[in-house]
C-alpha cells in the first residue's frame, strides 16, 4: 500500500495494526523515499503512523499491507502481494474489505470471490475508489446470483455527497424559482458521473435488516425513484431506516444521496 493511503486511512479513522506493522509501498523514484531506498531501509507502518525500517528485517507481527501472514521482510512482503493491479487499486480493495467485514459472514459472502471478481472488471474498482473519496464506506451489501451489489453503508449521508436536488429537472427548477438558492449538484447525474447509480430501495430495504441501528438518524439521502413517483413531483428518500417519498427539489445540508454499483461475478 503506497505511504499516502495508509496516512489517508488513519486519517478518516480507520485503525491500522495498532498490535502489528505493516511494510508499505517504497520505492526508489519517489524523491522522499530515495534515502530509504538507498540505504536498504523500506517504509512500514502501524496505529502512530509512518516511519522507516531495514528492509531485511523480520517482524515478529509484521507483514505487508495487502499481503496475507506476518513475520515477513520487505522484500518478502512485496512478492506475496498481487502484481495484477496497482497500489491504488490494492488500497481500495483493502478499504472497501475493510467497510465489508460486518457483513460477510453474516451474508455468507466469500471476500475472495468478491475480488476476483472486481479484478475481472478493474475499472469498476476505480468507481468504489471515488465513491470512498467523496466520504462514503462503500461495501459489498448483496449476494445475488450472478453479481455483488456494493453501497454505501455509512451511518449518515457523507458530506461530500450532501446539499443536493433530485435531478436536472429538480435542479433547473430551483434555478429558476428560487436562484439565490445554490446547490452542490443533483443527485443523479453525480451518481452517473462516479460510475455508478443512486442506491434502490430494495438495497436499502436489504441493508437495513443487517443493522443494529438505523442509519440516516441526523441526515436524508435520495434513492433511485421509479418514473411513476417522479413524473408526480416527488422521489424517493430515507431516513431512520424508512422509505419514503417527498419533493424531489428539496435542498438542505443535511440531504444527499446514497450510490450503489453491481458488479458481476468472475
Amino acid at each position: 500500500m503506497p505511504p499516502v493511503l495508509f496516512e489517508y486511512l488513519r486519517s478518516v479513522g480507520f485503525k491500522l495494526d495498532e498490535k502489528t506493522w505493516s511494510w508499505l509501498l517504497t520505492q526508489g523514484s519517489d524523491r522522499d523515499n530515495t534515502i530509504y531506498h538507498e540505504v536498504g531501509r523500506a517504509l512500514c507502518g502501524n496505529s502512530e503512523g509512518v516511519s522507516r525500517e531495514f528492509a531485511d528485517h523480520h517482524f515478529q507481527d509484521g507483514g505487508g499491507r495487502g499481503a496475507l501472514g506476518g513475520k515477513k521482510s520487505y522484500r518478502e512482503a512485496v512478492s506475496a502481494v498481487s502484481t495484477d493491479l496497482s497500489p491504488e487499486r490494492q488500497g481500495i480493495l483493502y478499504a472497501v474489505k475493510d467497510n465489508s467485514a460486518p457483513y460477510l459472514e453474516r451474508l455468507g459472502i466469500n471476500w475472495g470471490e468478491v475480488e476476483a471478481s472486481l479484478k475481472k472488471d478493474p475499472e469498476k474498482i476505480d468507481v468504489l475508489g471515488r465513491l470512498i473519496s467523496r466520504g462514503g464506506k462503500t461495501a459489498v451489501l448483496q449476494d445475488k446470483a450472478k453479481s455483488f451489489l456494493f453501497g454505501d453503508a455509512s451511518k449518515e449521508s457523507p458530506i461530500g455527497n450532501r446539499n443536493v436536488v433530485y435531478d436536472a429537472t429538480a435542479q433547473k427548477w430551483l434555478s429558476d424559482n428560487y436562484p439565490e438558492e445554490k446547490c452542490d449538484g443533483n443527485a443523479v447525474d453525480i451518481a452517473r458521473s462516479l460510475g455508478a447509480k443512486l442506491m434502490s430501495r430494495e438495497l436499502h430495504d436489504h441493508w437495513v435488516t443487517l443493522l443494529e441501528e438505523s442509519p440516516n438518524q441526523e441526515t436524508w439521502d435520495y434513492l433511485d425513484t421509479d418514473e411513476k413517483t417522479r413524473e408526480a413531483g416527488f422521489a424517493l428518500c430515507c431516513d431512520r431506516g424508512r422509505v419514503g417519498k417527498d419533493s424531489a427539489s428539496i435542498l438542505s445540508r443535511d440531504w444527499g444521496l446514497r450510490c450503489a454499483l453491481e458488479v458481476s461475478k468472475a
